[in-house]
């Protein structure tokens, strides 16, 4: 993925941050936006979303993406995204409570 701007926005310690990038998968390319949001808070991000829309999926001839105007909205399940310290990966958990399709604009259960 290729990130070709972002733009971060908040008051105190609540974030969004909206980024726009080029993907490409199996030499496939698409645009796409993601936005991720959140509030900081001592032990980890408090109630953090993550969307992912696409812009433009070239057609999609490898069939390796959604559909124009689709995307992703990703919720953590229990509304935290703790803190890690050291130089080791966090342990997964499968705690995701929410992938719904939605059309911008639109959102569709």
């Amino acid at each position: 993925d290729v990130g070709d701007g972002s733009f971060i926005s908040g008051d105190g310690n609540k974030f969004t941050v909206y980024l726009i990038t080029a993907t490409e998968s199996d030499t496939y390319r698409a645009d796409t936006a993601i936005v991720i949001s959140g509030k900081i808070e001592n032990d980890g991000i408090h109630d953090i979303q993550l969307g992912f829309f696409m812009k433009d999926n070239y057609g999609n001839p490898g069939g390796n993406f959604i559909g124009n105007n689709e995307g992703r909205i990703i919720v953590d399940g229990d509304g935290l995204a703790e803190k890690i310290s050291g130089n080791k990966p966090a342990p997964v958990q499968n705690s995701l409570s929410s992938d719904e399709r939605i059309s911008i604009g639109t959102r569709q259960k």
